[in-house]
C-alpha cells in the first residue's frame, strides 16, 4: 500500500472519531424541569428547565421543538430556536401552547380521573438540532409536575 492510501486512511479514521466524539457530545446535553407555571395571561403553560452541558464545549441548539403529554394525552406544544450551553448549565423557559384555544379548554379535556388529582405528572419530549461544529439530532425526553391547584 502506498503511503498516499495510508494518509488518506488515516485522515479518513481522524474524521469519523472527530465526528462520533462530537456526535457524543451532542447527545450528552441532560434537560431537567425545575418548575412549570401557569401563564393565563400568554395563555401558555412555562416550563423552566436547566440543559446540562458536562462537555468542556460550548453547544448550540439551533431548533429544539417540544410536545407535552399526560398520561398519553398531547396537552401542547412548542418550539424555541437558537440556545447557546456553554460547558456546565443555563436555564432556559420553554413556552408551551395549549393543545386548545386556552389553558383551561385543554385541561378540561384531560379524563376526570387526571383531573381529580391535585399535581400531575407530564412528559415533555421532542426532537433537537444541535451544533458542535456539524449538526446533530438529538430526541430528548423529560418528565415534570404540574399543580391543578390555584
Amino acid at each position: 500500500m502506498g503511503k498516499g492510501k495510508i494518509i488518506i486512511i488515516v485522515i479518513v479514521v481522524a474524521f469519523v472519531a472527530i465526528y462520533a466524539w462530537l456526535g457524543f457530545t451532542a447527545n450528552s446535553l441532560k434537560i431537567k424541569v425545575l418548575e412549570t407555571r401557569l401563564n393565563y395571561a400568554e395563555e401558555t403553560i412555562d416550563v423552566e428547565v436547566v440543559i446540562s452541558n458536562p462537555s468542556s464545549l460550548t453547544v448550540k441548539i439551533a431548533h429544539m421543538r417540544y410536545e407535552m403529554y399526560v398520561d398519553g394525552n398531547k396537552i401542547g406544544s412548542g418550539e424555541t430556536y437558537g440556545i447557546t450551553v456553554p460547558p456546565g448549565e443555563v436555564r432556559v423557559t420553554l413556552k408551551v401552547k395549549p393543545e386548545k384555544e386556552t389553558i383551561r379548554a385543554t385541561l378540561e379535556s384531560l379524563p376526570p380521573e387526571i383531573l381529580e388529582k391535585k399535581e400531575i405528572t407530564y412528559k415533555l419530549k421532542g426532537p433537537c438540532k444541535v451544533n458542535v461544529i456539524f449538526d446533530y439530532s438529538v430526541f430528548y425526553e423529560t418528565e415534570g409536575t404540574l399543580s391543578l391547584t390555584t
